[in-house]
């Protein structure tokens, strides 16, 4: 009889304990992305997939949602005073750091002044030129002045670089790039690269808890492999889907497509520092040489055409005339420059399902057309480096994620100092213009003058707006995404 009892005893414990490892097992989300983010400190990238993966890690004092309404997060509320140079905000109490220091108004100011100090050589530095001081009441107040009314400014404390860390990390001066600490809903473990980076649900998080334990990014760029690992449960998502790999999730029985028009802005950039794409007639020339409408189906799965240097989805977005498709033009206009240097097309290989795919298209467009160019393939940071920093390049295929605020989007060009090198005064003062005008009616017809010149002067060709399919297993549910800055959410996330 004690044996029965004592059989029966071990029988339920071994069921209980299989049944708890099969729940944590599937606590676990692995999420394919196309490759390395460059760093994993906010404050020093550009690059959408440190961004994407930084999110989950750190937080910022307001948030968006999946539409681009800004919200409260570690600020629950704000004001501003009367002539727009000072932002109070109002902090939360009991949020703590992965490394277990409590959060104060202490660690916003050594943040922002991380950058205002050029602690950190952040690409994104001038979005804070614009504070002139960072104040401090107590350990739950924290006040921003300004130097001047800057409309955009509760845009740029709700984007990635502008994640708060801890104050006694800052002056430690911590390596916040391959060992990230913030307030996220997850925390850092391990950064293998080229295979993965692991997370694990912060238990003390402040807000949302996830339904997942572990949260791995695998850093895997073959599409194939992609929705293989997909389908036979490897895998419980990927970030970004083309065809053929859509319609072969589409009819899986495992997997489903989460479609969402993208935050993107797919161009062709060409480098206006260099002979012949300092010419506007040249670069006209290759627009024409080129069937966006074509690129945007059979490259990127198709979306929205635009003409001009914003994502179909914004309000600022506006609608120029269509420049033609026409080759034959192209061609006689390649010929008057008579070109003897090779052209290449610079784009980054991890992106191979899109980006690859439409240079591709592009290289034999315009080898119809008349010039023949090459392709270079690039790793996400070399491209960064080489192109996006150091602007040694003829012509890029990227696309550009999209902005809370126009004057992000729009920060630089026209100055020469953005990757692609275009002036224009006009430009430049109608941005700056509408950056500090708070009236929507203004701003909208500001930037639609400067959305007209930027588009006519072709720094880039403007493809669309893709549709962003993402694939995710079947038993996945609360997935959100932030189409404007194509960011991922998985506080929500549940099996």
């Amino acid at each position: 009889m004690r044996r029965t009892v004592y059989f029966c005893f071990s029988f339920v414990v071994l069921f209980i304990c299989l049944v708890a490892a099969k729940s944590v097992d599937q606590q676990k989300f692995v999420f394919a992305i196309s490759g390395n983010p460059d760093t994993l400190d906010p404050y020093a990238s550009s690059g959408i997939l440190t961004f994407q993966v930084t999110r989950s890690i750190y937080d910022t004092l307001v948030e968006p949602d999946q539409v681009g309404n800004i919200l409260p997060a570690l600020a629950y509320r704000w004001e501003v005073s009367d002539d727009g140079l000072s932002w109070k905000f109002f902090l939360r109490d009991n949020v703590y750091f992965h490394h277990g220091k409590k959060f104060s108004a202490q660690d916003v100011q050594a943040s922002i002044q991380r950058i205002l100090d050029k602690s950190v050589a952040s690409p994104n530095a001038d979005s804070f030129s614009v504070i002139k001081k960072v104040e401090t009441r107590g350990s739950l107040q924290v006040i921003f002045h300004l130097k001047y009314v800057y409309v955009p400014f509760l845009a740029v404390l709700a984007s990635g670089w502008a994640a708060i860390l801890p104050k006694d990390l800052i002056q430690k001066k911590h390596n916040f790039a391959t060992q990230p600490i913030g307030t996220g809903p997850f925390q850092f473990q391990e950064w293998i690269k080229n295979r993965y980076i692991l997370l694990q649900r912060f238990s003390n998080y402040w807000g949302h808890h996830s339904g997942i334990y572990e949260l791995q990014f695998a850093i895997l760029s073959d599409p194939t492999l992609q929705v293989a690992s997909l389908l036979t449960g490897n895998i419980q998502g990927i970030d970004m889907l083309v065809e053929p790999e859509v319609s072969r999730v589409r009819e899986s029985q495992e997997a489903y497509v989460y479609k969402s028009l993208s935050g993107l802005v797919l161009v062709i950039a060409m480098n206006t520092r260099v002979y012949p794409f300092d010419s506007l007639l040249f670069r006209q020339a290759v627009n024409a040489a080129i069937d966006k409408e074509k690129v945007l189906d059979l490259a990127y799965g198709g979306g929205v055409r635009v003409q001009t240097f914003m994502d179909a989805n914004n309000p600022y977005s506006i609608k120029l005339p269509v420049r033609q498709y026409n080759p034959r033009w192209a061609r006689t206009v390649f010929r008057k420059f008579k070109l003897k240097k090779t052209i290449y097309i610079k784009a980054p290989r991890n992106f191979d399902s899109h980006h690859v795919r439409a240079a591709q298209m592009y290289q034999e467009m315009l080898r119809q057309a008349g010039l023949p160019v090459k392709i270079e393939l690039l790793d996400w940071t070399r491209w960064l480096s080489e192109v996006y920093r150091r602007h040694d390049f003829d012509m890029t295929v990227i696309g550009h994620a999209g902005k809370l605020d126009p004057a992000r989007r729009l920060l630089h060009y026209g100055t020469g100092k953005s990757y692609v090198g275009w002036v224009n005064k006009e430009f430049v003062k109608l941005t700056h213009q509408a950056e500090r005008v708070s009236d929507i009616v203004v701003r909208k017809k500001l930037y639609a003058q400067a959305l007209r010149i930027i588009g006519e002067g072709l720094p880039f060709i403007y493809i669309g707006t893709p549709h962003r399919y993402i694939g995710l297993s079947n038993d996945i549910k609360g997935f959100r995404m932030n189409s404007q800055l194509e960011t991922f959410d998985f506080r929500y996330v549940t099996y």
